[in-house]
């Protein structure tokens, strides 16, 4: 009985493991090459009580001027949040003015996630307060 109990165990986290998908993220708009780029992924429907098992997902990459790509692996949902930001100091923080406006790079959008085959993304970031 305990085998059985444990094939299973091993079945199931293989089938669960086979559901996750990789998230092929190009970021575009990159003024410089100064720091990290920092991409996080939630499920959309976290706040919305899913039962998705999939948890948030952190990467990042050196900054290159203009673009660079960032693989996601491990991602669950059919829909997700991307946020990313670009941390030109390594400080890990998205940096703001006097009057609270991000000095950094930063963008968010929600997309659908391919579930047989690696979906790409392609997100532009922002710059609202420019030197």
């Amino acid at each position: 009985m305990k085998r059985v109990s444990f094939l299973f165990g091993m079945a199931l986290f293989a089938w669960l493991q086979s559901n996750a998908q990789t998230v092929n993220v190009e970021v575009a708009g990159i003024r410089n090459d100064n720091g990290n780029i920092m991409v996080m992924a939630q499920s959309k429907n976290v706040a919305k009580g899913d039962t998705c098992s999939m948890k948030t997902i952190y990467a990042k990459a050196k900054a290159a001027k203009n673009s660079i790509m960032i693989q996601l692996n491990g991602v669950k949902a059919k829909d997700i949040i991307l946020s990313v930001f670009h941390d030109e100091n390594n400080n890990y923080q998205l940096d703001m003015d006097d009057q609270h406006r991000p000095v950094e790079g930063f963008a968010r959008g929600s997309y659908h996630v391919n579930p047989i085959t690696p979906t790409a993304i392609k997100i532009k970031l922002y710059y609202p307060v420019t030197e």
